[in-house]
C-alpha cells in the first residue's frame, strides 16, 4: 500500500518542512495551509473504509501512520506566532480528532466524523 501522507510538494509543502515558529524560517500562508488540510482530509475519506485501516488504524509501521505523524507535527509547528488564521488552526486540530475517531470506529461514519467532516470542509473552501 502506497504512503498516504508523503505527496504533498505540489502545495509547495515538503514534508516535515516547518510551517512557523522557531523551529524554521519558512512561514506559510493560509492557502498552503488550506491546500495542506484538504489533502489530509481528501486521503482520509480515501482510507478510511479500506481492510488496511481497519485492521491497522494509525499504527506505527502501518501504511497509515505517516498520516497521523505528519498531521501532528504540522500542528505542533502552528504556534501562537505564526500568523496562520486561527480558524485553519483548528482545523488541523480538529481533522486529527476525525482521524482518532475513524480509527477508534474501523473506519465507520458516525454522527461525529460525518459533521465534523462537512464542518472542515466549508472553512476550507471558505474564501479568506
Amino acid at each position: 500500500m502506497a504512503d498516504q501522507g508523503n505527496n504533498y510538494a505540489e502545495f509547495g509543502i515538503m514534508r516535515n518542512q516547518p510551517y512557523c515558529g522557531s523551529r524554521g524560517s519558512m512561514k506559510t500562508t493560509n492557502a498552503q495551509l488550506a491546500a495542506f488540510l484538504q489533502a489530509h482530509l481528501r486521503s482520509l475519506l480515501e482510507f478510511r473504509e479500506t481492510a488496511d485501516f481497519s485492521t491497522y488504524g494509525f499504527g506505527i509501521g502501518g501504511p497509515y501512520g505517516s498520516w497521523l505523524v505528519d498531521l501532528q507535527s504540522k500542528q505542533a509547528e502552528l504556534t501562537p506566532d505564526c500568523g496562520v488564521s486561527s480558524r485553519l488552526k483548528g482545523v488541523a486540530a480538529e481533522l486529527l480528532q476525525v482521524g482518532m475517531k475513524y480509527s477508534a470506529q474501523r473506519g465507520r461514519e458516525s454522527e461525529y466524523t460525518w459533521q465534523a467532516g462537512r464542518d472542515i470542509q466549508r472553512v476550507l473552501e471558505a474564501k479568506p
